[in-house]
């Protein structure tokens, strides 16, 4: 999936609700982050922050209460692309070595991502073919 289809670097190609590499910018900028910063984040922790905000994004509504098998199925196969994009851009040598995030302003991106997410989600039978138009 990375090598097919996150090989372009430019995002415009990939249809994702999230723009990553804006909200990564701009988390630099807020947290004053420059080139010769230190990362104060552990792998360990990017790993356990970015696996529960990735368990959290859920696109059927109440499905923590629900154990059915298709349900969960379905839920998986639906952010299995945003999984695998959100785990490729912030994996935790890019996050500490490359872009030398703080604690403070991963956990704010993990935030945005989070609240980003939730706002694009549309009702069932809502029309948004004119929207997106």
């Amino acid at each position: 999936m990375r090598n097919s289809i996150f090989k372009a670097t430019n995002e415009d190609q990939i249809h994702l609700p999230i723009n990553l590499k804006r909200l990564i910018q701009n988390a630099k900028k807020m947290f004053d982050i420059g080139s010769r910063s230190k990362s104060d984040l552990k792998p360990t922790e990017v790993i356990t922050k970015l696996s529960n905000t990735l368990k959290e994004l859920c696109t059927i509504p109440g499905l923590e209460r629900r154990k059915d098998k298709l349900l969960l199925e379905a839920n998986e196969n639906s952010t299995l692309l945003l999984r695998i994009y959100l785990r490729s851009i912030l994996n935790s040598k890019n996050v500490i070595l490359n872009e030398k995030l703080s604690s403070s302003s991963f956990d704010y991106i993990l935030g945005e991502i989070k609240s980003k997410f939730e706002r694009s989600m549309v009702n069932p039978g809502e029309m948004i073919g004119s929207i997106a138009a």
